[in-house]
């Protein structure tokens, strides 16, 4: 293939001659090309392809003569002069990123063309990485890179003869040493509540498969393979035997051959929680004291602003204003009488025979101290006393200025 013969035909007629030659497809015969010579004969030339190899002959036409004779078949066989070419890659033709990368081109000779040297190169999308001449084998070797990935041709040239074959390379990047993370901060976590460990890597081609450990155990707490560069594993309603040291593996694969990293270890602490209901049982008990407490005084209160008056239908107590009356001294103390709703004076009530049942109720005597200097916001307020007052009697009712 590629090279070019000669079809020669001759005759011992008279020229000037005309010479027909033909190709012939099994008992058809195909006419290639008539030629006329003044010669007794003629060339027709071939260049040698892969379906060149046929068989051939030729006939003799001469000027006055009206036969004509075919030659003998002439049957032409196309070799050629090297085999298809093989591209070996190494190790393999996906393999990780900073290994090794070999491709290797080579052909091989048939014995009828021992001495031809063609020309060999390796080719990357397209633009040529590597070219030699006259040799059989074409090498490239490089460090695998990630834009080493892509496909690869081989081809063998010689003269007008050419042969390629081609193959892919995928350099895939190994995983980073994977980080992993609890999701709480401390990596501490109370009873009850749900734990998140996240392992995660900056790089690697995917697939990622992920396992997850506790120091305590061989086996893996949890695996999966992902697409992705980080995975979560998740406890859900944490107890104390979640309590301990962690870790993450991150792995992937080119050929059965694995790349493995483990990350660092995290302590995770898990607290108890019944202390809390202690808590929030002795605050719960505090309010209710308070409550309580803040209740009587509420009462205590009301009872000394109390506004209301007896209703003499029903006995209930109708609200009316305190009102202020000056009453009788006593040294530096000012001595109120107050019936709930009123205030009476002096130190020394008189309640005469004739005193009606309005005056019935709850006394009590309030000191107040007078003067520049005495604290008028302050008053001094006596025990109750509840009085009862029969028709037709009269009763004296005389405060004391002791609290």
């Amino acid at each position: 293939v590629g090279d070019s013969i000669e079809l020669h035909c001759a005759s011992d007629e008279i020229p000037p001659l005309t010479f027909i030659f033909f190709k012939f497809n099994g008992p058809k015969a195909q006419r290639l090309k008539d030629v006329r010579s003044n010669e007794k004969f003629a060339v027709h030339q071939l260049k040698v392809a892969a379906n060149t190899g046929k068989n051939y002959s030729c006939q003799v036409q001469a000027s006055g003569i009206n036969y004509s004779r075919h030659s003998k078949i002439v049957q032409i066989t196309v070799q050629d002069p090297f085999s298809d070419p093989v591209l070996e890659i190494e190790p393999s033709d996906t393999i990780f990123e900073g290994d090794s990368l070999t491709i290797r081109c080579m052909v091989n000779f048939t014995p009828l063309f021992l001495g031809v040297q063609p020309q060999m190169m390796i080719v990357k999308d397209a633009i040529a990485i590597t070219t030699i001449y006259n040799t059989t084998t074409a090498v490239f070797t490089t460090t695998a890179a990630l834009n080493d990935t892509g496909e690869y041709e081989c081809m063998a040239k010689w003269k007008e003869a050419m042969k390629m074959t081609k193959r892919k390379v995928i350099v895939k990047v190994p995983v980073s040493e994977p980080t992993l993370k609890s999701t709480r901060t401390g990596d501490n976590v109370l009873e009850g509540d749900t734990l998140d460990l996240s392992c995660a890597v900056l790089k690697g081609s995917y697939p990622i498969t992920y396992k997850f450990y506790k120091v305590t155990t061989d086996a893996a707490l949890y695996q999966k393979s992902l697409n992705a560069t980080e995975a979560v594993y998740s406890i859900t309603s944490v107890n104390s035997e979640h309590h301990g040291t962690y870790s993450c593996e991150a792995s992937n694969t080119v050929n059965q051959r694995n790349q493995t990293k483990r990350s660092q270890y995290v302590t995770i602490t898990v607290k108890d929680t019944s202390w809390w209901k202690y808590i929030i049982i002795s605050v719960s008990l505090a309010i209710l004291v308070a409550a309580a407490i803040l209740s009587l005084c509420l009462i205590r209160l009301c009872k000394n602003k109390d506004i209301s008056q007896v209703d003499e239908s029903d006995g209930t107590h109708q609200g009316e204003p305190l009102q202020h009356i000056q009453g009788s001294r006593k040294g530096s103390m000012e001595i109120i009488y107050s019936k709930v709703g009123k205030m009476i004076h002096p130190s020394s009530i008189f309640l005469g025979a004739d005193a009606d049942r309005n005056h019935e109720g709850d006394y009590t005597n309030i000191m107040q101290p007078e003067g520049n200097g005495a604290n008028t916001d302050r008053n001094h307020e006596g025990d109750y006393t509840y009085i009862t007052l029969p028709e037709g009697k009269a009763y004296i009712f005389t405060g004391s200025d002791s609290e």
